[in-house]
C-alpha cells in the first residue's frame, strides 16, 4: 500500500469501493427483508467516502488507505454477498433446529424466523423473568407462538403473559395454552357469507 503513488492509491481505491458500493446496492435491493436489515449492510452503509468527501474531512491519504484495506477485506468475506449471508442464516437456523426441534417438529425454524426470533430473544433477555427460565424456555415459548401467525408485539404480549401464568404452575401453563388457541382460533376463523333470503313469487 506504501508504495503506490497518491493517483494509484486513488485508482485502485475507486476501484475496490465501486465494487463494495454494488454488494451493498444487493443487499438494498434485496426483497428479503432479513438480508435488507442485515448487520453488515448497518456497519458498511456510507462507511466508504468519496475521494471528495475523503479530502473535506482532512484525513487524506491515510485515511483513503484505511477505508482501501476496509473494502479489500469487506469483499472478501462471505457476508459481503446475499448468497453468503443466506448460506450463513442457513447454518444459524439449522443449529436452531438441532438444538429446539423435536421428533414431531423437526426444524421449527426457517430462515425468515431469524429476525423475528432474534429481536424476541433480546426483549425476553432484558427481563429480569429471562434469567429464571433461560433460552430453552424462550424458545419453547417463541416455537408456540410462530404457527399461530404471532407478530413480534403479539409476541411479546404472549411471553408477558406466559411468565405471568408459569406462577401458578401446571394449572398456570394449561391457561397459556387454552388462551393461545382461543387467540388463533379467533384470529384465524372465517366468517361464513350470510346465506341470501329470496322471497317466493305468488
Amino acid at each position: 500500500m506504501k508504495d503506490l503513488s497518491d493517483k494509484q492509491l486513488e485508482k485502485e481505491y475507486s476501484r475496490v469501493r465501486r465494487e463494495a458500493q454494488e454488494r451493498l446496492r444487493s443487499f438494498r435491493r434485496s426483497k428479503d427483508p432479513l438480508i435488507r436489515e442485515s448487520q453488515i449492510l448497518a456497519e458498511k452503509e456510507g462507511l466508504y467516502l468519496n475521494k471528495a468527501q475523503i479530502k473535506a474531512a482532512g484525513e487524506g491519504r491515510g485515511l483513503m488507505e484505511d477505508l482501501l484495506i476496509d473494502a479489500m477485506r469487506f469483499l472478501q468475506t462471505k457476508r459481503s454477498t446475499v448468497s453468503g449471508q443466506h448460506a450463513i442464516n442457513k447454518k444459524v437456523v439449522n443449529s436452531l433446529n438441532a438444538r429446539y426441534g423435536t421428533d414431531e417438529n423437526p426444524e421449527p425454524f426457517k430462515e425468515s424466523d431469524l429476525k423475528d426470533f432474534g429481536d424476541f430473544m433480546d426483549y425476553a433477555r432484558s427481563r429480569k423473568d429471562a434469567r429464571t427460565y433461560g433460552s430453552d424456555t424462550i424458545a419453547t415459548v417463541y416455537q408456540r407462538g410462530k404457527p399461530q401467525g404471532l407478530g413480534y408485539a403479539e409476541l411479546k404480549k404472549h411471553y408477558k403473559f406466559y411468565l405471568e401464568q408459569i406462577q401458578h404452575g401446571e394449572e398456570g401453563l394449561v391457561k397459556w395454552s387454552k388462551t393461545a388457541a382461543a387467540e388463533q382460533k379467533q384470529k384465524y376463523s372465517k366468517k361464513k357469507p350470510a346465506k341470501r333470503k329470496y322471497r317466493s313469487r305468488g
